[in-house]
C-alpha cells in the first residue's frame, strides 16, 4: 500500500529519499514549489486534498 506523504522542510531531505524507495509518493517542501510555506497553510493544503499525510518536525 503505497502512501502519499508532504514533508515539511524542518525535516532532512533524505526522509523523501527513504519514503520513495519505500514505495511511497512522497514530497519533500524543500524539492517543490512549497518551500517557505508557513504550518497552517501547509496543513490546510492537505486537509483540503485529503491525499496526503504531512510530516513535520516542529511541536507547535
Amino acid at each position: 500500500m503505497s502512501i502519499r506523504f508532504l514533508i515539511d522542510e524542518d525535516c532532512p531531505l533524505s526522509l523523501e529519499t527513504l519514503l520513495n524507495s519505500k514505495g511511497h509518493d512522497t514530497i519533500h517542501v524543500k524539492t517543490s514549489r512549497l518551500s517557505g510555506t508557513k504550518d497552517p497553510e501547509l496543513k490546510e493544503k492537505v486537509e483540503r486534498k485529503k491525499e496526503k499525510i504531512c510530516i513535520d518536525y516542529s511541536v507547535t
